[in-house]
Order: C-alpha cells, then sequence, then structure tokens
C-alpha cells in the first residue's frame, strides 16, 4: 500500500508539472483546475505513505525491511512513531509529507494581481520538486522493502532519540 501511495504521488506531481506549464504558457481554467487537484491528489498520497509506515511500525510489522531495521517491540508507542524519521528512507517521507503541504498551500493561496504570471512558475518549480522526491522514496530510499525471513524483533531507533520526550519531537 505504501508503495503504491508513493507511485500514485508520483504520477500526481508529473501531471502536476504538465499543468501548471500549460497554465504558464497558454492559461486558462481547465489545467490550472487539474493541475490544482493532482497537487492535492499528491499531497494525500504522501500522508498514505507516511500513515502505512507509522502503521507499520506501531503494529511491529517486521516483514517491512524499515521495520525491521528502526523497530522494537519493547519501544514505547512515541518513540515508535518517531521512528518514522528514525532513518533515512522514513525522513524522506516525513520531508514528503512537509514539501506537499507546502506545495498545495501555495496552490490554494490567493495571489496578488502583480504575482499571478509568476504563480504557476512557481508551482511548476514546487511539483517538479516533488516529483524528485517521490522518485527517490519510490526507488532510492525506498522504506517498504520487504525482508525475507521476517526477524522476531528489531534494533529499535537509535538510542539518541529516546534519550528524551523531546528528542522524538523534534524533526516535525
Amino acid at each position: 500500500m505504501g508503495l503504491l501511495a508513493l507511485t500514485v504521488g508520483l504520477t500526481a506531481s508529473v501531471t502536476a508539472v504538465a499543468c501548471w506549464v500549460w497554465t504558464a504558457r497558454s492559461g486558462g481554467p481547465r489545467p490550472l483546475r487539474v493541475g490544482r487537484q493532482a497537487v492535492w491528489v499528491a499531497c494525500g498520497a504522501a500522508a498514505t505513505a507516511c500513515t502505512v509506515l507509522v502503521s507499520a511500525l506501531v503494529t511491529d510489522d517486521f516483514s517491512v525491511r524499515y521495520v525491521a531495521d528502526n523497530g522494537a517491540r519493547a519501544v514505547p508507542l512515541l518513540y515508535k512513531v518517531a521512528s518514522l524519521w528514525a532513518a533515512l528512507e522514513g525522513s524522506l517521507l516525513l520531508w514528503l509529507l512537509v514539501l506537499t503541504a507546502f506545495t498545495v498551500t501555495v496552490a490554494v493561496a490567493r495571489v496578488p494581481a502583480r504575482a499571478a504570471a509568476l504563480h504557476p512558475w512557481a508551482m511548476v518549480t514546487l511539483s517538479v520538486v516533488c516529483v524528485a522526491f517521490f522518485a527517490l522514496a519510490a526507488f532510492a530510499g525506498n522504506a517498504f522493502q520487504q525482508v525475507t525471513p521476517v526477524p522476531a524483533d528489531g534494533p529499535g531507533p537509535n538510542p539518541l532519540l529516546q534519550d528524551h520526550p523531546l528528542m522524538a519531537v523534534h524533526p516535525p
């Protein structure tokens, strides 16, 4: 499910790039509307991918390599959730969620008339960055790889992240 969400997000981001370029070059309400919808879909896909990984961490699904490498049964719930950003692949998902949420915010923002011509180009730039992050999360840093044989337990997150409760929330 997580890899499917990343694939949907990548597809939506590529669609957004095309629509925003079309809007920037020719204008018109249709590509603008589709571009905005694609940005929302990408954000939903990033949120889904993060939710799937957190769910795997909380339920100790050690068939997922990320959970096998960063989760443990004895870890308290706060640190299981914080394990989302305990390693590169999970941190990439967190940043992807922040990036897509920011992109949605810019997409729906009221644009002053003097900046209206630049807004679609700004959205092209943000959407291209979203494409890059989705591609990284889906291919180079795939947090949803399966592991065989499934281990009985994992090492847990870095002990430094479990030193104080504020360490668990400092990245977000």
